[in-house]
């Protein structure tokens, strides 16, 4: 394909020339062919000679953007290197350069007949000291639409302040997954909060934007394999969390303590893993609640650390995952300030 730089400057790129690359790569050259599908043919001299030749919607042979690789590595890459002193390079020169000569008249020719006539002498009819009028660009301000010449600075300033504060889009994104509204304000404070510590912060933010490894992720990212090492099913979130075999005894022996530490019978599901326990609830902020959330974030973290050692291993090696949840709350339990004191106790006391 050429650098990486030439790949986005090309605006039409075939299917089969992404076929090794990984769906995410794949998406993203694809959402950039999209955004340089709205740009104009080029009208200037300057913006000519620095069109790139390959996989441009201008330069079409039989409809296709063309494509030579052996062409890009001999340096042929924008229009000016095959132009010299405004005219086509001579067929001699171009054989000359080209590393690799097979089927080079017959690509040559190809070429020639693709590139626009406008644009084989390096000018179009549009002289580049006057060119065409560039045309009007407007700009959305305070809900009104002003033009560049008339806008002032405090108008974009405005403009960066109301996108500073525009909700994040995965707070819409997981309203329309569980079908209901929530206080994304206690959400942001319970998940991303310093009391819990970076590691777990850090896994709450990953869950909550979708970009915490799992199979179903790699797959996309990397073409490694989607199914889970244990069950050989696709693995999301919810079943890297929750309905992994492995994970059966350690939920049951979690649910347990927490009817015992607060007399409360709780069954953690995919909301409660993405969002935190409770996050709707009135008093979700008592010492409660806040708890047996930090529980569940230990527990996330000490599966997903388990679900990393286990995906690096060629063979699954049993451990008891609830001995190390333990002797994680009883780490950070023990470091935890004097007025959650109490509670701590009542909940180590109960492990």
């Amino acid at each position: 394909m050429g650098s990486v730089n030439l790949v986005f400057e090309m605006n039409w790129i075939e299917e089969k020339h992404l076929s090794e690359l990984p769906i995410f790569y794949k998406q993203i050259i694809a959402a950039w062919q999209n955004a340089n599908a709205v740009c104009t043919k080029p009208h200037t001299t300057e913006n000519i000679q620095n069109q790139v030749i390959w996989g441009n919607r201008h330069v079409l042979s039989q409809g296709k953007p063309l494509f030579y690789p052996h062409w890009i590595k001999s340096g042929f890459i924008y229009i000016k290197d095959i132009l010299h002193n405004g005219k086509l390079l001579a067929d001699k020169t171009c054989f000359q350069k080209l590393k690799i000569k097979r089927n080079w008249a017959c690509e040559l020719l190809t070429l020639k007949q693709a590139i626009p006539r406008q644009w084989k002498c390096g000018t179009c009819n549009v002289s580049s000291k006057k060119s065409e009028a560039l045309p009007t660009l407007y700009v959305l301000s305070a809900k009104k639409v002003k033009t560049v010449d008339t806008i002032k600075t405090s108008d974009l300033y405005q403009n960066v302040v109301q996108q500073k504060f525009m909700s994040p889009y995965v707070e819409k994104k997981w309203e329309m997954f569980f079908e209901c509204k929530f206080n994304w304000k206690n959400i942001w404070q319970n998940q991303i909060n310093p009391t819990l510590g970076t590691h777990m912060s850090q896994t709450n933010y990953k869950i909550l934007h979708e970009i915490l490894p799992c199979g179903k992720l790699l797959c996309v990212w990397k073409n490694m394999s989607s199914k889970c090492n244990i069950c050989n099913c696709v693995e999301d979130y919810k079943h890297l969390f929750l309905t992994c075999k492995c994970l059966t005894t350690f939920w049951k022996n979690f649910c347990n303590v927490i009817y015992k530490c607060f007399k409360c019978t709780i069954e953690v599901s995919l909301i409660e893993i993405v969002l935190g326990y409770k996050t709707n609830h009135p008093y979700n902020t008592s010492e409660i609640y806040v708890t047996i959330n930090l529980l569940i974030c230990i527990a996330k973290k000490v599966i997903f650390r388990n679900w990393c050692n286990n995906r690096n291993s060629d063979k699954y090696i049993p451990i008891d995952i609830f001995s190390i949840f333990k002797s994680e709350v009883n780490l950070l339990f023990n470091l935890v300030n004097n007025r959650n004191n109490r509670t701590c106790k009542h909940v180590l006391s109960n492990l």
